[in-house]
């Protein structure tokens, strides 16, 4: 940022002239100074600014004489390690070398600079026509002395020798103690162990139990009704200034990196935790301290509409009546560990099937591919959504709902169907909608003969976890339309998966439509949010389809 000061002649300022500015004669033009705020970053200085400052401080660093040559001149023959850097490639070979270092970060240059000095960088290799290396340092094929080279990199004397001193050990590069961070005082060594057991854990269940699941907001708020803020201001009589309050309901798609673990409380987790270390004993400081500070992307999910585990639930009411009993506490924690373990083990089959399916074949090169059904909560389908539909005389109008299903076949489709609140939506839903997949795929060129079918879904009854649905594949795989069939079904209540979460996106995406007045509009949303290549970029074939009737599926 370059800011200005107008000098002003003796007459305007008055007498006597203001301190700090320029007087100039009467009727003289306004002088213009530029004056560069020193607080600006490296990244914002001019780069030709920065060349130029550089190659006059080198060339007066080169034109110069170097420490040895003026401690030995009483002795003959004493040599200035700068002459050789006159030449103009090698000038030019150290300038570019000066710049790269400047411009990096204090890391980064310091172990830069740190394998020049111990002679690890490939600028300090001797010539191909030497027999052995000489003694001293060498810099682009020339013998230099420890003091020349640091002026020649821009070291200065403390930070050279540091450096020097760690090569020369044969230690690592050493961290500038400014961007190290301090450590409290007392039992440091205690302290470091525990919050290294706090980070495995948070690791493992940042691996295991977390989801890519933003949160979505469903009541966003309508453009037109922007909330404005007033800012009280820094002193009476001065007019308050008006900003604009930032709407956070509105889609950010930023969010998509968070990590959402199942709902619970902090406390429910330091207990899981203490189920794994039971010899260990954390306070809920330390380890929600560990937590903000390391796995800030890692938060806990709200419970929502979907179901609950049972099991779980069973063994969160039953540790917190046991708070005075830390022998039954720890065994709750114990069964409440193993239980999350065993639907881990669920999903990982899951998991390992996905990844043959974006693969294209297993490990003996059979064929596979992987599809997840799933439907999205009908309460986010209401018809019509507009913001008339928030006066009052609407408030006992029941909107009907629009029935949406989605099937991800990874690596290959994604399909996206609704109906109207008419059509019957079950087991004959389902396996419409799965053979016309099935079709989507035998017209792109997959031969689904050869390939092994496997169908994850969730434990409802009515869409997926039927006989319907079972004979429907058995019969494909009689009539050698398929290889064979898998159904899988994680336990209730640890069924979120990534399709869940592609739910929570779209509903985001939704949710900043405020005008969605039939099925055609909501048909034409999708087709908008599905043609952004970020959705789902591993399915490159989309579709959005309207279901008008449902067969009866008898089989």
């Amino acid at each position: 940022m370059v800011s200005h000061v107008l000098a002003l002649s003796d007459d305007e300022l008055g007498d006597p002239p203001c301190p700090g500015l320029v007087p100039v004669k009467p009727g003289a033009a306004l002088a213009v100074a530029p004056v560069v705020d020193r607080k600006r970053k490296r990244n914002d200085v001019d780069v030709a600014l920065l060349e130029s400052q550089v190659r006059q401080r080198l060339r007066h660093i080169v034109d110069s004489s170097c420490i040895c040559s003026r401690k030995s001149k009483t002795k003959p023959g004493a040599r200035n390690c700068f002459v050789p850097f006159r030449e103009k490639s090698l000038f030019q070979a150290v300038l570019a070398c000066r710049l790269e270092l400047r411009k990096m970060n204090k890391e980064d240059s310091d172990r830069k600079a740190f394998h020049i000095l111990g002679q690890r960088d490939p600028l300090t290799d001797p010539a191909a026509d030497e027999q052995k290396p000489p003694k001293g340092l060498r810099f682009f094929r020339q013998q230099v002395c420890f003091g020349g080279l640091a002026k020649l990199l821009g070291l200065g004397s403390g930070r050279a020798r540091r450096l020097r001193s760690a090569a020369l050990k044969r230690e690592d590069c050493p961290l500038d103690g400014r961007l190290a961070k301090t450590r409290p005082h007392g039992k440091i060594g205690l302290a470091s162990y525990k919050r290294g057991l706090i980070f495995d854990f948070l690791t493992k269940i940042y691996l295991k139990h977390s989801e890519p699941a933003p949160e979505c907001n469903s009541a966003s708020k309508q453009p037109e009704e922007k909330v404005l803020q007033f800012r009280r201001a820094c002193r009476r009589g001065k007019r308050p200034r008006r900003e604009q309050k930032k709407d956070r309901s509105e889609w950010n798609p930023d969010a998509a990196e968070l990590r959402m673990l199942p709902p619970g409380t902090y406390k429910d987790y330091l207990r899981l935790f203490h189920s794994d270390h039971p010899d260990t004993s954390v306070s809920f400081k330390l380890f929600t301290r560990v937590w903000e500070e390391s796995f800030s992307h890692l938060r806990i999910r709200q419970a929502g509409s979907q179901a609950t585990c049972t099991t779980c639930l069973k063994h969160k009411a039953i540790m917190k009546r046991l708070s005075s009993n830390q022998a039954a506490l720890m065994g709750q924690a114990q069964l409440w560990g193993a239980h999350m373990k065993k639907q881990f083990s669920d999903r990982e089959v899951y998991w390992n099937h996905r990844a043959i399916s974006r693969l294209g074949c297993d490990a003996a090169g059979l064929p596979s591919l992987t599809l997840i059904v799933d439907s999205m909560d009908h309460a986010k389908w209401s018809v019509p959504r507009t913001a008339v539909m928030a006066a009052k005389q609407f408030n006992s109008v029941v909107r009907p709902h629009l029935e949406c299903c989605t099937v991800i076949c990874h690596g290959h489709l994604l399909c996206i169907a609704f109906a109207e609140h008419h059509i019957i939506k079950g087991a004959d839903f389902t396996c419409e909608l799965l053979c016309f997949v099935f079709h989507m795929l035998t017209q792109a060129g997959l031969d689904l003969r050869t390939y092994e079918v496997c169908v994850q879904s969730d434990n409802c009854s009515k869409e997926t976890k039927n006989n319907s649905v079972c004979r429907l594949l058995s019969y494909l795989t009689s009539r050698r339309a398929i290889r064979c069939a898998r159904m899988h079904h994680c336990m209730t209540g640890h069924s979120h998966e990534d399709i869940d979460a592609f739910f929570s996106l779209l509903a985001s995406f939704l949710a900043t439509k405020h005008e969605l007045h039939c099925p055609q509009q909501f048909m034409a949303a999708l087709d908008e949010y599905l043609s952004n290549d970020s959705v789902r970029p591993l399915e490159k074939q989309r579709s959005v389809l309207k279901v008008e009737a449902v067969r009866d599926w008898i089989l």
